[in-house]
């Protein structure tokens, strides 16, 4: 290359560069990590134990009803499912872009559904009269 450079006429300039003068890419951290995967998985397992001993008592007892009134009384577990799963996938979301602009309190929104799920079955469980 030096000869062909000497041929052509131009000059070939070499610059030594520290390493410490690269440029490195910033990296920004991942929205979906191992934590938002964690808190959002909390939130899809307790709306599934929800729907599955709601659908459990009302089918052992005519008289047990379910007490949200935007699914009606005695729902199917297909209208308790389309019911929660938006919701479940909106809180999901919304957690991912708030984790993704470094919010600090990201996991609120799964965390306290995942909460109410989880008091809702434990409670379907435990402290209804339907079982």
């Amino acid at each position: 290359m030096k000869a062909e450079a000497a041929n052509s006429g131009t000059a070939e300039v070499v610059v030594p560069v520290a390493p410490s003068m690269l440029v490195r890419p910033v990296e920004t951290p991942r929205a979906a990590d191992k934590k938002f995967w964690i808190i959002n998985a909390f939130d899809a397992v307790w709306t599934v134990a929800d729907v599955e001993t709601t659908v459990a008592n009302l089918n052992s007892n005519p008289y047990c009803r379910e007490m949200n009134p935007l699914v009606g009384t005695r729902p199917s577990r297909t209208t308790l499912y389309l019911s929660n799963i938006p919701v479940m996938v909106g809180a999901g979301y919304l957690s991912y872009r708030s984790h993704k602009r470094q919010g600090k309190r990201w996991y609120l929104l799964p965390s306290i559904a995942g909460g109410a799920h989880a008091a809702g079955a434990l409670w379907n469980v435990a402290g209804s009269n339907c079982r």
